[in-house]
């Protein structure tokens, strides 16, 4: 007979937890609304605390680059009046709805995102110019607008008056290579004979599209010439554009030359490219040693050189009025050494040859140096804002570059972290620093603070370098460290100093401090660049990838408050993981011409199969799939066999695969290969027995990406049609898409007629 008290004993702890439960339920009901209230009352704090604060005006840049973007997103070009219409709308409404503070900045969030659409069609009709349609040899006459003389010749911009034979598209201006030494100046009347060809496609799918890029800078074709280019002798006027731009390209060149005379090699170099900005006659060598101990952004005349240019300027200005008592005392002297430093920046800008870095660099030191013209602080989150706008709506397609996108990374990190700093000495005012206020100490807190502004900034950029450049540079911090003052306290002042004594001729002592202090600084990055892991190499990832990251850190950076800063570091968190979690090992490389490709061997390196190597396209795609070799590297044709007729090699599954350039080859390498690449239009025959990627599928879909599932991914789509990317013909236009199947689009495509011609090896035309 069973106890009784054990049967009680199970049913009261069978009630007794059902209680609990119960219990524990009610709680939780109890507890969640509880936290949620808790956590939406946080939220709303933070957010009026940014609205009090002002930060919501730093994201109308950021609502204005993404409208920008989405115009390259476009697949046709959009109508003008179309894409000015909702800006127009959005802009009333924020008007009629300014009354309330969300309503109003909603809709001027949208107007700003319409207006960066609108912003970016209009640029793209202003630089509309022809753009050559086909390869061809021609005989050209201009004239000279810019030289960019080179180690092994020069690149020279050329403003078209006529080309024989005639073309369809003549095209404004174009940039042709010269080897050996010239004797032109800007502004030369020229004749001359080139191999001229549209400029290339993206050499990657998602990478630097040098055609975009071309087009914005009105150059229609690029190639080298075939002979000598000397000067013409003309009794044409010369456009007044022209005249401008070449005076000052002579000036530069004439103190290019004079500083390379007195310091001599590779140093004269890069000190002359520290003020002219030409960069051609720095050997190799250096470059890389410079981007290797990640100090490379002082050979690039950008924001530091414009702020240790105008800081000079300005406190010069300042310490000269000081010794005048009457007017140092009587007279807003701040005021009038800031706008000695606006002009004396924008002399250097112009005089350096203007380019987008420089000219983003100026407007963020105009706008910063305007502030305490009306009496705002200088360096600020706003400020920084007004800036991207300026720029954006002067040149929006910088939005897409690089130079952009690292350059306003670095600045936000650092008025961030300035930000921060300043309210800890608001919140410990009166305290004494730690260990008192000796010398060391300051020198201490100065080294600590360096220390940090360069890891804030190698931090904000890193993604954008990993994305654009594969590459990351852990020893960046010591490199700068290193560097960075002694740019500042000897090689700056002294071509401060050479260029106001060049006038005199007494400049040679200048130079030679310069060439010092470069001299040391070249010392610091070979070694630097000699450390184990100076260069970490990073696999390609997608553009979403950096998206989340740039995201991330917007909302770290333009956002004051705790609980937005820690969701911005979890989203670029995200942002990385997803990086470092796609795939990037595709087993096959096609390049856009259709004259190269890269093939995965057995042993999972990447395999040259071509008779020439493209340099630019190589270093592309070696430095995404984290191969240190270089573009040069003799193994990198290693198992492939060539001749005048094409070259064939073997995939690591064994499948054999040919690249054809003469059609003679196309009987024998169509019967034996089980894969055909060729910048030529491939006979019926062929698709038979073989995958074929031929003329007309690299005119719809570019540079390729063949995945082991057979995924492809492409640089073109074969829908789009803008004014650097026409649309192919329609036989092209009809073929399907070659995302969702291994099959080639290509296998079942009609051939076109245009007669193929070498395309200029991108290492030209980059």
């Amino acid at each position: 007979m069973a106890d009784p008290r054990g049967r009680s004993g199970g049913r009261g702890r069978a009630v007794a937890i059902a209680i609990d439960e119960a219990t524990t339920r009610r709680r939780l009901l109890r507890w969640w609304p509880e936290r949620l209230a808790g956590w939406q009352t946080v939220w709303r704090t933070a957010f009026n605390l940014e609205i009090d604060r002002r930060r919501l005006f730093l994201w109308l840049p950021v609502a204005f680059g993404a409208g920008i973007v989405a115009y390259f997103q476009a697949e046709a070009e959009p109508s003008l009046v179309a894409s000015g219409i909702p800006a127009a709308l959005a802009l009333g409404l924020a008007v009629l709805g300014r009354r309330r503070l969300l309503s109003l900045a909603m809709w001027l969030g949208i107007a700003a995102l319409f207006t960066g659409f609108f912003a970016a069609t209009l640029r793209a009709r202003l630089v509309a110019a022809p753009v050559l349609a086909t390869p061809v040899f021609a005989s050209i006459d201009g004239r000279v607008e810019a030289i960019d003389r080179t180690v092994y010749g020069a690149r020279v911009l050329v403003a078209v008056s006529d080309m024989s034979p005639a073309v369809e598209r003549m095209p404004e201006r174009v940039r042709v290579t010269v080897r050996g030494r010239i004797s032109l100046s800007s502004g030369d009347a020229v004749r001359f004979r080139a191999r001229l060809t549209p400029p290339q496609p993206a050499s990657v799918p998602g990478g630097f599209d040098f055609r975009r890029e071309a087009f914005f800078q009105r150059i229609g074709a690029v190639g080298y010439a075939t002979g000598g280019m000397a000067a013409l002798e003309t009794s044409e006027p010369v456009p007044l554009r022209i005249k401008l731009v070449a005076a000052i390209d002579r000036m530069r060149d004439t103190l290019t030359e004079r500083i390379i005379a007195v310091i001599g090699g590779s140093t004269g170099a890069i000190s002359a490219a520290l003020i002219t900005g030409k960069r051609g006659q720095i050997v190799e060598a250096d470059n890389e040693s410079w981007r290797a101990a990640g100090i490379y952004h002082l050979i690039s005349i950008s924001g530091l050189h414009m702020m240790l240019a105008a800081g000079l300027f300005f406190w010069s200005a300042r310490a000269l009025f000081s010794l005048v008592p009457g007017i140092a005392l009587n007279h807003p002297t701040k005021k009038w050494a800031a706008l000695i430093a606006m002009a004396g920046a924008t002399a250097y800008d112009v005089f350096s040859g203007s380019e987008v870095a420089t000219e983003r660099s100026l407007i963020m030191t105009l706008v910063m140096f305007g502030a305490i013209l009306v009496d705002r602080p200088a360096l600020a989150m706003r400020n920084l804002a007004i800036s991207g706008l300026l720029i954006m709506a002067i040149r929006p397609e910088t939005v897409l570059g690089p130079s952009f996108q690292m350059s306003f990374g670095a600045v936000a990190g650092l008025v961030a972290y300035g930000e921060i700093e300043r309210r800890w000495h608001e919140r410990n005012a009166g305290r004494a620093y730690p260990g008192g206020s000796s010398l060391t100490d300051t020198f201490r807190r100065l080294a600590v603070a360096f220390i940090l502004t360069s890891l804030i900034a190698g931090l904000a950029t890193a993604p954008f370098q990993a994305y654009h450049f594969h590459r990351l540079n852990p020893y960046g911090v010591l490199g700068n460290a290193l560097s960075v003052p002694v740019c500042s306290f000897i090689v700056m002042p002294a071509a401060l100093l050479g260029v106001v004594l060049y006038p005199l001729g007494l400049d040679a002592p200048a130079w030679w401090l310069m060439g010092q202090g470069v001299e040391i600084i070249q010392h610091f990055a070979r070694w630097v660049a000699g450390l184990g892991g100076s260069v970490a190499m990073v696999a390609r990832f997608s553009a979403g990838a950096l998206l989340l990251m740039t995201l991330g850190l917007m909302l770290a950076t333009l956002m004051t408050t705790l609980p937005f800063r820690i969701v911005g570091l979890a989203i670029t968190a995200t942002g990385l993981g997803f990086a470092g979690n796609e795939p990037c090992h595709p087993d096959l490389i096609l390049d856009a011409s259709g004259r190269a490709a890269m093939v995965r061997n057995a042993a999972g390196s990447l395999t040259l199969l071509s008779r020439q190597k493209p340099a630019f396209a190589l270093q592309q795609w070696l430095a995404g799939d984290r191969d240190g070799r270089s573009p040069r590297d003799a193994a990198l044709t290693t198992g492939t066999a060539c001749d005048r007729l094409g070259c064939t090699t073997s995939l690591a599954d064994g499948r054999s695969i040919a690249l054809v350039l003469d059609k003679s080859a196309f009987a024998e390498d169509c019967e034996r290969a089980t894969l055909i690449v060729t910048p030529l239009a491939a006979p019926d025959f062929c698709r038979q027995g073989a995958d074929v990627y031929d003329r007309d599928y690299f005119a719809a879909y570019g540079a390729t990406y063949i995945y082991p599932d057979g995924r492809h991914e492409t640089a073109s789509n074969a829908r789009v049609d803008r004014p650097w990317a026409p649309k192919p013909t329609p036989s092209i236009i009809a073929q399907p898409a070659p995302q969702s199947s291994a099959q080639p689009p290509s296998s079942t495509a009609p051939t076109w007629t245009p007669e193929a011609l070498d395309p200029l090896p991108e290492a030209e035309t980059q």
